[in-house]
C-alpha cells in the first residue's frame, strides 16, 4: 500500500536550501576583562562604559562590549589591527610586542567610582591587574 504524500513534505522544490557556512577570520580580542562587584561577589556586571585608548593619544578610544560571558572585551584598538585578524598560531600571535594603553571604566548609574589603569596590550587571557602604581580616576571628558 502505498500512502499519499503530506502537503507539508519537503519536495525537492521547495525543500529549504541546505546552510552556507560563513568561513573568515575571527578577531582576536586584544583586552578581554573581567570586573568584580565585591559587595555582591560577584562579576555580572551590566552597564559600565569600558574605554581603552593609546597612553599617547586619549582621543583613538575604542569602548568595549560586554560578551555573553561577562567580559568586556576590546575591539578595533587602535595601532592593533594586525594583531586582531592575524591568523598566526598562538604561540606567534601572542608573541606579539605589546604597547602601552590606558583603560578608563565609567558607571553611568553611579553604583560604582570610577577607575582607570595602564594596560600593556595585547594581553592573552582575561587581563589580571597588577597595582603597581595607584589607580587613579579617568581623565576629565
Amino acid at each position: 500500500m502505498i500512502l499519499p504524500r503530506s502537503r507539508y513534505a519537503a519536495t525537492p522544490s521547495t525543500a529549504a536550501p541546505a546552510p552556507i557556512m560563513a568561513i573568515g577570520l575571527s578577531p582576536n580580542a586584544a583586552l578581554g576583562l573581567r570586573l568584580w562587584d565585591t559587595a555582591q561577589a560577584g562579576s555580572g556586571i551590566d552597564g559600565l562604559q569600558v574605554e581603552v585608548f593609546p597612553r599617547a593619544n586619549p582621543r583613538a578610544r575604542a569602548v568595549a562590549q560586554v560578551n555573553r560571558s561577562g567580559v568586556y572585551v576590546v575591539h578595533a584598538l587602535p595601532g592593533l589591527r594586525d594583531f586582531e585578524f592575524s591568523d598566526a598560531e598562538p604561540e606567534v600571535l601572542w608573541a606579539t610586542a605589546t604597547r602601552q594603553y590606558r583603560v578608563e571604566v565609567r558607571d553611568p548609574l553611579g553604583r560604582f567610582l570610577p577607575i582607570s589603569f595602564d594596560a600593556d596590550l595585547p594581553a592573552r587571557g582575561l587581563f589580571t591587574w597588577r597595582a603597581s602604581a595607584p589607580a587613579t580616576p579617568p581623565m576629565a571628558w
